[in-house]
């Protein structure tokens, strides 16, 4: 059938059910009448009679989620790329280069404390400041072989791994005997600048003036 044809056969049988209704609720079964009314009213109504049968497939998955307590459409929703992401983040944490903020003590990193104020460049000054360190090698008499690593803002002074922090730094396959930095020539010094946050004074510290 074309689509006219199709709307004027719908719009006859819905007239020809409501002539229908309309005579068997003056008959002698109204009774009868009603339940055919409710029938058709269901028919019409009901997105059950419309949905797709379930199959073996979904009627397990519905009953196992039923023994887990929860709804087939409350389960947790899965990311395996960001669970990824949140489990290479947690093992860099724990497991460094960086060591964990909340890690930097003086059992991990050494500290150098200065009680003499320092001036800054745009203005202010710091009353007093430390700057966390690691080293290698040995100094020479005259203090001639140290080269000093100074880092940026994001990275800690772990540049190597030490008898207090054994755990591999950022730079370990460029410091130690025989390598770029040659520890058996040279004394390295590597610093968490000042305003990092793995140690020196920064952003977390207490102003000393307000304590």
């Amino acid at each position: 059938m074309s689509t006219p044809t199709v709307s004027v056969f719908n719009t006859l049988l819905s007239q020809s059910i409501s002539h229908q209704l309309a005579v068997l609720s003056k008959s002698a079964y109204p009774s009868v009448c009603k339940h055919r009314r409710t029938q058709l009213r269901c028919l019409s109504t009901s997105p059950k009679r419309f949905s797709p049968r379930p199959t073996n497939a979904t009627k397990a998955a519905i009953q196992d989620s039923s023994r887990e307590g929860g709804r087939l459409g409350h389960q947790q929703l899965s990311f395996p790329c960001l669970e990824k992401l949140e489990q290479r983040s947690k093992a860099l944490i724990e497991n460094g280069p960086e060591p964990a903020y909340s890690k930097i003590t003086a059992g991990s990193v050494e500290i150098y404390h200065s009680k003499e104020p320092v001036f800054l460049d745009y203005g202010g000054y710091l009353p007093e400041y430390q700057i966390a360190y690691e080293s290698w090698g040995k100094l020479n008499a005259d203090r001639s072989n140290a080269i000093l690593i100074h880092t940026g803002l994001s990275a800690s002074s772990h540049a190597k791994s030490t008898l207090k922090n054994p755990k591999k730094g950022w730079w370990e396959n460029f410091i130690g005997p025989g390598k770029y930095l040659d520890t058996d020539k040279y004394f390295i010094i590597c610093t968490n600048v000042i305003g990092g946050c793995f140690g020196s004074t920064g952003p977390s510290s207490t102003d000393p003036l307000t304590d």
